[in-house]
């Protein structure tokens, strides 16, 4: 008959002889606990920081016909588009490099998921970021539709133009008959100065291989003493103003030209490498901001997604089992250390 069956209190005594022996291994346990602890924060350093995790409730576009997947392989050529990633880094919104968003859909409903290193009770930033898809999508749709357009053109039909290039060859005229009349003024300054070298007045080229108003400057060198001083001065003097004139407005024409040549860009280069005639528009995501504003009254538009807790609690669990195995694997090459030798 079993013995502990006999006496009950054995199970007692074997429970008491466990915590004999913690105790005796203490030292070892917390020096596993500490490693665990140890190991457990190298990894949650090593792995990617925790995240706050925002839900915006949204609704799809172009997406008829379509299963789950092709949706979101649809929507990820948007993710890594220069457009949206422009964005995301003007406004601080890139986490290791990259739009931290996520399509998810399921049979309750379409959400998006946007990942902020710091909470935001008021949900503005996560809707921001959403309404941001919907604007930038569309977009690139409209542009989808003109290249489209113009690849379908045929070559013998006159050139298709785009708003954005009748915008810029307007403002390009404009720009070039504002400068007119100040490079007029530089021409007979420089026609001036030819008289008096004894030569035909030559037009000077003044793009960006020279320097504005530098033909005046090489006449005025080549004249040397033939030229009083007074009247060199006053001719420096006018070919300064001159030249200040033509850069004051080419800097008001700059930033406005820069705009529309950007824009004038079809697509983005990796947009272009996938599109052809036959390509689809890209998803677009429509927050629903009314359901969005009530997740965020009720606070479950946001979450916290992290593992540390459970690192830690595994390298607490680890470290203390790894403590105690070495205890007993002392105490037993202790015990049995000339029979051990014996063997070896």
């Amino acid at each position: 008959m079993n013995k502990s069956a006999n006496n009950p209190g054995d199970e007692y005594i074997d429970f008491i002889d466990v915590l004999a022996f913690i105790w005796k291994a203490k030292v070892w346990v917390l020096t596993g606990l500490l490693l665990g602890i140890a190991c457990a924060s190298l990894v949650i350093a090593l792995k990617k920081p925790p995240v706050f995790i925002s839900t915006v409730p949204v609704s799809l576009e172009f997406s008829s016909g379509l299963n789950s997947g092709e949706i979101v392989s649809k929507f990820s050529p948007l993710v890594t588009s220069h457009e949206i990633r422009s964005v995301f880094a003007e406004k601080g919104l890139l986490i290791d490099g990259q739009v931290p968003v996520k399509l998810v859909l399921l049979p309750s409903g379409n959400k998006l998921e946007v990942m902020t290193r710091d909470g935001e009770p008021s949900g503005a930033r996560a809707l921001f970021v959403a309404e941001t898809f919907t604007k930038v999508a569309r977009e690139m749709n409209r542009k989808i539709e003109d290249f489209r357009r113009l690849a379908k053109a045929s070559a013998q039909e006159p050139a298709i133009e785009t708003d954005a290039q009748v915008r810029f060859t307007r403002l390009a005229a404009l720009q070039a008959k504002e400068e007119s009349r100040f490079r007029l003024r530089l021409f007979e300054l420089e026609a001036k100065l030819f008289k008096k070298f004894g030569s035909k007045p030559i037009v000077f080229s003044s793009d960006d291989a020279n320097i504005l108003g530098d033909s005046v400057l090489k006449l005025v060198g080549f004249l040397g003493d033939r030229l009083p001083d007074s009247e060199r001065s006053e001719i420096l003097s006018e070919r300064d103003n001159i030249v200040a004139s033509i850069n004051s407005v080419q800097a008001k024409y700059e930033e406005p030209l820069r705009i529309l040549k950007e824009s004038m860009q079809t697509l983005s280069q990796d947009l272009i490498r996938t599109v052809n005639l036959d390509a689809d528009k890209v998803t677009v995501i429509v927050p629903d901001e009314l359901a969005f504003k009530g997740l965020v009254v009720t606070g479950s538009h946001e979450r916290f997604e992290s593992k540390r807790t459970l690192y830690l609690a595994l390298g607490l669990l680890f470290g203390g089992m790894i403590g105690l195995i070495g205890y007993g694997l002392k105490e037993f090459f202790i015990a049995n250390r000339d029979r051990v030798i014996a063997i070896f």
